[in-house]
């Protein structure tokens, strides 16, 4: 994750730590990290797909996702 462009950030630093928390554990492709920030019974929509619900949905999202893009990296 790259943090030397964010020049001006708005949020607390509680709230910025869970931020960059979720985005490592998104770069590094980290599932159980990312799954930890969803509750077991939640809904995620990404774009116009339909949204998937619970863990096990949002885990093959995720795994998919990942295996088609290889690598990620967010810069804030």
């Amino acid at each position: 994750m790259k943090l030397d462009a964010l020049r001006i950030n708005q949020i607390s630093p509680a709230v910025f730590d869970w931020y960059r928390r979720y985005l490592e554990a998104m770069d590094n492709g980290d599932l159980p990290k990312l799954l930890a920030f969803f509750h077991q019974d939640c809904a995620l929509q990404i774009n116009n797909h339909l949204p998937m619900h619970g863990h096990e949905a949002i885990s093959a999202a995720f795994q998919r996702y990942w295996e088609a893009i290889h690598t990620i990296e967010h810069e804030l």
